[in-house]
């Protein structure tokens, strides 16, 4: 009875290591994909980033454009009012009107193109923290996954210890039936 008893323990000690081992392989491909998925996001917002990076520029420039053609169209609507009142556009306070309001269109041209290159750099920014978060989720879940795997062998290997043990016992007791298996 004690020699069955001993065999019984020592399958189950098997079953379980195996279990053991079958689980660590499964959960250690689990955690890989997972890591995987998630760093596929991470890059993914790095490359959204990028092209918002590109846009807030392109729309900087753009806006900087279309800035001058307003000026443009502002001075010409000053010269038009100045000469229709009679006043020499070219000299006095006519030019310095005129040069005022050049001045004050390049002043917002500089303010317009600082304002899409701080919002570029956010994006530039965020595409770069989005790319490091990939490579750092990829990196953790390979050693994870490493590490998951690695339990389940040490599970393995255990049970199987223990399961030799157990049927060393059941031998032993079957060559000599009088020793207690302990």
């Amino acid at each position: 009875m004690a020699i069955s008893s001993a065999i019984m323990l020592g399958g189950a000690l098997l079953g379980q290591g195996f279990g053991s081992l079958f689980e660590g392989i499964g959960d250690s491909y689990s955690q890989k994909a997972q890591a995987d998925f998630q760093a596929k996001i991470y890059e993914s917002n790095a490359k959204l980033s990028d092209v918002s990076y590109q846009d807030a520029i392109d729309r900087g420039e753009e806006a900087v454009s279309a800035h001058r053609m307003a000026t443009r169209k502002f001075l010409g609507d000053q010269r038009v009012q100045l000469a229709a009142q009679g006043i020499d556009i070219t000299s006095g306070s006519a030019r310095k009107i005129q040069e005022d309001t050049r001045l004050l269109s390049k002043i917002d041209e500089i303010r317009i193109t600082n304002n899409a290159y701080r919002e570029a750099w956010g994006y530039k920014i965020e595409a770069i923290q989005a790319s490091a978060s990939g490579q750092f989720v990829r990196t953790a879940g390979a050693a994870n996954a490493q590490s998951t795997l690695l339990t389940g062998i040490s599970g393995f290997g255990s049970s199987m210890l223990r399961a030799g043990s157990a049927f060393a016992d059941a031998t032993t007791a079957r060559s000599n039936p009088k020793k207690p298996i302990g």
